[in-house]
């Protein structure tokens, strides 16, 4: 269940301790998919200002820098073969949002 998905959690910080390189292409579909349905809907009603298009994109950019970041940061301090599988298999999908 994704409401279970450490890197998906609102907490204020990361939690490094708990995210395992499992959650990792779960979490990051759910995030896609939520976030191009975001997009969607903001193209199809987009108010040509700062309030109605710049803020909802810097929100969805901050959302997915931050699940991502996370799993960059460790790839980088924890490093696995689990780990560098689960970015290469999400990371296409990640770069078509970007």
């Amino acid at each position: 269940e994704m409401s279970d998905n450490p890197l998906l959690s609102d907490a204020a910080l990361p939690l490094y301790d708990q995210i395992k390189p499992e959650h990792v292409v779960p979490a990051m579909r759910s995030l896609l998919a939520h976030l191009h349905s975001e997009i969607d809907a903001l193209e199809a009603s987009v108010t040509p200002t700062w309030a109605g298009l710049v803020q909802p994109l810097e929100r969805i950019a901050d959302r997915l820098s931050r699940v991502w970041g996370a799993v960059g940061h460790l790839k980088g301090v924890q490093d696995s073969e689990a780990l560098r599988a689960a970015v290469e298999e999400v990371q296409p999908e990640n770069v078509k949002l970007r």
